[in-house]
């Protein structure tokens, strides 16, 4: 992805532009995260922050954005839900992780 997304990436914002759209798609998809078919894998995305909340709070949050775009062609209903799991508690750990990862690289290439 060219430079400019990057860095926009970097601050979580996702433009609704097709390009964005192919990219999220494309992130998701490699990560066995997102099905055309069934949108995300909540079961999936659960486990990997159950040391954070239960199961109760994340499958409703997840479920939701899933629905909400549902009727959108593949690559937009995947971008319009990561964007909603963007905005939410999910999104709010998600975040973290990229920005404790982001940090660590910094530190690992001696930036900071």
């Amino acid at each position: 992805m060219a430079a400019p997304y990057q860095r926009r990436f970097d601050t979580f914002d996702y433009p609704d532009e097709e390009p964005v759209h192919r990219y999220v798609h494309c992130i998701w998809t490699e990560l066995k995260l997102w099905n055309d078919r069934t949108g995300f894998n909540v079961e999936h995305i659960a486990a990997l922050y159950r040391d954070k909340a239960n199961t109760e709070v994340l499958v409703p949050i997840l479920s939701d954005c899933n629905r909400n775009a549902q009727n959108e062609p593949s690559l937009k209903w995947c971008y319009r839900a990561f964007k909603c799991v963007l905005n939410s508690q999910v999104g709010q750990w998600f975040k973290e992780d990229v920005e404790r990862k982001l940090q660590e690289r910094r530190v690992g290439n001696h930036v900071a």
